[in-house]
């Protein structure tokens, strides 16, 4: 890509990053270090022409909480702490990626992509002050 002077680069955040819920630590604190780095990236790379994007979903349809259900149900003690399932409307994958997919394409795409259930939601949420978002 650097001798080309041209390409792109993209990452997949999430909105929990900037607005962690209980029991999301690992996930966010890993997503948050994500887009640290993908700001990172953009200032390094862009001398070179290399773009650099943060797509940042919100709630989107995944089958990933059922194998950590699975999980959970192996360890009767885990049950004490009550962790929150998602009962909210999430966005369908393919309407998703169809919407990432035009954002990407486009000839500028903006530094940060956000798409999906509650994703503009969380990002007001994240310049709140703390007593607010708790």
């Amino acid at each position: 890509m650097a001798p080309r002077k041209q390409g792109k680069i993209v990452n997949i955040g999430s909105v929990a990053a900037m607005a962690p819920s209980p029991w999301s630590g690992a996930y966010a604190s890993s997503k948050a270090a994500l887009h640290a780095k993908t700001d990172t990236l953009r200032l390094e790379l862009s001398h070179f022409g290399i773009g650099v994007v943060a797509v940042v979903p919100g709630a989107i349809k995944l089958n990933i909480g059922q194998s950590t259900a699975a999980t959970y149900s192996r360890m009767p003690e885990w049950k004490l702490f009550n962790f929150p399932r998602s009962k909210s409307k999430s966005t369908p994958t393919d309407e998703f990626a169809e919407q990432t997919v035009a954002a990407l394409l486009r000839k500028k795409p903006s530094a940060w992509f956000s798409h999906g259930q509650y994703s503009f939601f969380m990002s007001i949420m994240y310049h709140l002050p703390l007593y607010v978002r708790d």
